[in-house]
Order: structure tokens, then C-alpha cells, then sequence
């Protein structure tokens, strides 16, 4: 901690004084990052960790994201295994214009861990499951962000199984040497709680539609296990049906330690359309022209037919007097309270 705060004060007053004099002689634009040096040794190439900066060479460097820089190199050498990295300071050298600035810095990467063995202790779901989520890591550098992976992974499987509300806890991390190398042992404890069951559904937005076409979609009913994977399963089985411009994902209420609700909000899209155009010919001549007729273009087209989930289609078209077109279809998505499609179809040319 009181090398970072060293690391502070330097940045902060090599900055004062550079703003000091940038504004003096009337310059306050960033300058151009002209050199990226390691005055100590790491065990990464100059151009690795300027890469790991989000620097580049030539470019205008904001002389206030100088720490955030550090930061960003202590966290690369962390996540490849050196924990006890650190840039103790930073050294700017502008050139006599100041338009252009040399970076130095100097600090230590320290020793390097990799990962021992993850020990892993459940309260619900046999061990299996879980091990079988493990990446291999085994004499791998040690990096946080593979730890928060594992966890994140866990706690989806557990989510999948029924216990959305699991706590994954790193009980302890134990360092040792083995061969002349460090090692890490994880020791994770993954409390699932009390499985969970859906105990209602919820539903807003859908003034026209009605309920029970929303609730049928549903891959799941009052009673059953919840699991996380019906959240996105949920909203395109409902985008789907063609009659929603918007299905947000599902909001879930924790109602009891065991139970929970979901909230589900929908936007009805237009399902109905009528396009048309139709005009009169006048009878002209005798015999069959004597009489006129109409003529047009007619379709029709109900998505949600009395918001039962019904499709209904009309088509008419008549260009003249001896050539008409006319089609007709229907169908049901539900027959006897089962997904079964059924339709009709009625044309005339």
C-alpha cells in the first residue's frame, strides 16, 4: 500500500509541474509519446507490456491517465502469475518543446505462482458436476481473472440446476514451493441454499393479448424447478410468435427462501395490417362489356386474431376484367391445449 501512495506522489507531482509549465508557455495539448522504457528488468519484453498499456508509440499520450497505465501494467504481471508485482515509479522526460515525452519505468515483477490444486466443497450437487467445469490449469501462472471465471461457472451451473440463489466462497488460498516453484491450492465452498421452485408469473404490456396465449409458451409452470436457462429461452419463444416488438428478459422475485415469481413484460407489436386499393370500371360495348367490374388489389392480415395467437390471411387481386386471384388462410397454434400446428388454406385463380 505505501508503494502505490509513493507511485501516487510521483505521478501526481512529475504532472503538476509539467501543467505548470505547459501553461506558461501557452501549450496545453498532450504530447506525443516519443519512448517506453524499463529501467529495471521484467520478464516481459518493452514492447509486451507497452502493448499491455494501451499505449502506442508516436501517439498522444493524456498525461493524466498516467497511473491508470501503471495500473494497467501491475494488473497484466498479476494475472500471469506475478502477485507481488508492482511500478514503484514513473519518470517523464519531455523534450525541450514538451511536445514529445519518454516514458521510464521502474519497479520489480517479484516471484511467479502458478495454480496448485482447486478443492472444491458443495453442500447440493455432487462434486462431479462441478469438477467437470474445471479448465485445466494445473501448473498454469496464476491469474485472478481465471478464478473469477471458475466462480462465474459454477454459479451458472448451480443457476441451471435449480439454486439461481448459490454463493461461491474462496475459503482460502494456500502458497507453497514444490521443485523450486510456487504454487497456489484453491479451497472454494459453494453454499447452493434450498432449491428453487416458480411459484407465479406475472405478466404487463399486453393490453390486447391474452394471457394464457403468453402462458403456454411458457417452458415451464407453476411448480416446477426453475432454472436460469429459461430466462432467454422464454423471451424467444415469445419474439417468436411474431406479435411482440419487445419481450424484455424475465425479472425474477424472490418471494420465499424456496420460491420465486416472475415478472415479465412485453410490448405488443402491430399485428394487423390492410393494404388495399380497389376501383370500378364502367361497362363499355355490349354483351359481357356492357356491365362493369371492379378491379384492386386487397390484403389483410391478422398476426394475433382477437389475441388468441390466430393467424389470419386474406389476398385478393383482380388486374381485369376476366383475370382474378383469391386466397385465403388460417391457422392454429394450439390444438387441445398442445403445440400443434393446424391450418387452412382456400385458393381461387
Amino acid at each position: 500500500m505505501k508503494l502505490r501512495h509513493t507511485l501516487r506522489f510521483h505521478v501526481l507531482l512529475q504532472l503538476f509541474l509539467f501543467l505548470i509549465f505547459a501553461f506558461a508557455e501557452g501549450n496545453t495539448a498532450n504530447p506525443v509519446l516519443s519512448g517506453f522504457i524499463l529501467a529495471d528488468p521484467f520478464p516481459y519484453s518493452q514492447q509486451e507490456l507497452l502493448h499491455a498499456s494501451g499505449l502506442e508509440i508516436n501517439k498522444p499520450f493524456r498525461l493524466r491517465s498516467l497511473s491508470l497505465v501503471s495500473g494497467k501494467l501491475e494488473e497484466f504481471l498479476y494475472n500471469n502469475g506475478y502477485l507481488y508485482a508492482r511500478i514503484d515509479s514513473v519518470q517523464m522526460k519531455f523534450s525541450p518543446d514538451s511536445a514529445r515525452v519518454k516514458l521510464q519505468f521502474y519497479g520489480a515483477a517479484g516471484k511467479r505462482f502458478y495454480f496448485g490444486d482447486v478443492h472444491i466443497q458443495s453442500d447440493s450437487l455432487a462434486l462431479e458436476r462441478y469438477t467437470g467445469q474445471l479448465p485445466e490449469i494445473s501448473k498454469r501462472p496464476y491469474s485472478a481473472q481465471i478464478v473469477n471465471q471458475i466462480v462465474e461457472s459454477f454459479l451458472e451451473l448451480a443457476a441451471t440446476e435449480g439454486f439461481p440463489f448459490a454463493k461461491v466462497e474462496i475459503k482460502k488460498q494456500k502458497f507453497y514451493q514444490k521443485d523450486k516453484t510456487n504454487f497456489i491450492d484453491i479451497y472454494l465452498n459453494i453454499a447452493e441454499n434450498e432449491r428453487v421452485f416458480l411459484k407465479g408469473i406475472f405478466i404487463s404490456g399486453n393490453t390486447y393479448t391474452r394471457d394464457k396465449v403468453i402462458l403456454r409458451e411458457m417452458p415451464l409452470g407453476k411448480g416446477d424447478v426453475w432454472s436460469n436457462r429459461f430466462i432467454k429461452e422464454i423471451q424467444q419463444r415469445l419474439l417468436r410468435l411474431s406479435i411482440f416488438k419487445q419481450v424484455k428478459l424475465p425479472e425474477i422475485l424472490r418471494v420465499a427462501p424456496d420460491s420465486i415469481s416472475l415478472k415479465l413484460r412485453v410490448e405488443e407489436g402491430n399485428a394487423s395490417t390492410f393494404d388495399g386499393v380497389v376501383g370500378y370500371v364502367p361497362g363499355s360495348g355490349a354483351g359481357s362489356q356492357a356491365e362493369g367490374y371492379f378491379t384492386g388489389l386487397v390484403d389483410i392480415s391478422f398476426k394475433n386474431l382477437f389475441g388468441s395467437g390466430r393467424k389470419f390471411i386474406a389476398h385478393w387481386k383482380k388486374p381485369d376484367r376476366l383475370s382474378e386471384e383469391f386466397k385465403v388462410r388460417y391457422s392454429e397454434p394450439w390444438i387441445l391445449g398442445y403445440p400443434l400446428n393446424a391450418g387452412l388454406h382456400l385458393e381461387r385463380t
